[in-house]
């Protein structure tokens, strides 16, 4: 599994922003478009370079040879886009399926890629956010109990990093807001940085659950977190304007 970052700064250029939008696809350009903020626009184009960047650079998990693949080549493979069950995005990539899942906060963009299920969450600490009527209505009980006992300043911050385990759960999952935040355990993120949660698993799963793992970064004053079904090796890079630029020269752009 590889969590893909960057910061919508890169994007600020607008000879790098025009480049960018010449080699998205189709569908992420709509998306583009419909979004009337500025700032908007540029964490939807970040989001959709991301995903094309870490399409190209998983030449592990598509089983290719690195020179055949690779942010610095040319290649692109054939890409064929899935709404999955519950609405959940997946990819054929040269007849191989693989998973993903975006998510932007604020100026950072972020996308996961893997074999299986993930979903991913990305949020900018902002305590003012925080309150306790919103603490109690997404935290479990262990989960109120311990931020109870935190001062107010840690609290705030730390709901961000329960907030963003629970998000990408509920994205993993694909019913989203459905499910209930304040169903969704995962109170072990308080003291770590992975928690395992145990959740019913939607409309398929004949009543039965599902164990999953859920890992969380601190990324300068933002909290990510990715959820997948069974553990798994995890790379995190982060992508500069330097490798954008490297990106867009091997494709020619």
């Amino acid at each position: 599994m590889k969590i893909y970052v960057m910061d919508t700064e890169v994007l600020a250029e607008q000879n790098i922003y025009e480049r960018v939008m010449k080699v998205l696809p189709e569908a992420r350009l709509n998306k583009i478009r419909a979004v009337k903020q500025e700032q908007g626009k540029l964490l939807s184009a970040a989001a959709g370079f991301l995903l094309l960047f870490g399409i190209s650079g998983q030449s592990d998990l598509l089983h290719i040879s690195d020179k055949e693949s690779g942010p610095d080549t040319d290649f692109q493979p054939p890409v064929e886009y899935l709404i999955g069950v519950q609405g959940k995005p997946a990819l054929i990539v040269n007849g191989k399926k693989l998973f993903y899942n975006l998510s932007h906060s604020k100026t950072k963009a972020a996308c996961v890629i893997a074999h299986e299920e993930c979903g991913i969450d990305l949020e900018r600490v902002t305590p003012r956010r925080v309150k306790e009527s919103l603490i109690r209505k997404v935290c479990t009980d262990r989960e109120k109990e311990l931020l109870s006992q935190m001062k107010e300043e840690e609290r705030s911050n730390l709901f961000f990093k329960l907030w963003t385990g629970k998000e990408s759960v509920m994205k993993w999952d694909g019913r989203g807001m459905a499910m209930g935040p304040d169903t969704i355990e995962v109170s072990d993120l308080l003291v770590q940085d992975e928690a395992e949660a145990e959740i019913c698993g939607g409309e398929e799963s004949n009543g039965n659950r599902k164990a999953v793992t859920v890992h969380s970064f601190a990324i300068e004053d933002y909290y990510l977190s990715v959820c997948c079904e069974k553990d798994t090796k995890i790379q995190l890079l982060v992508v500069d304007k330097a490798a954008v630029e490297r990106f867009l020269r091997g494709l020619g752009k």
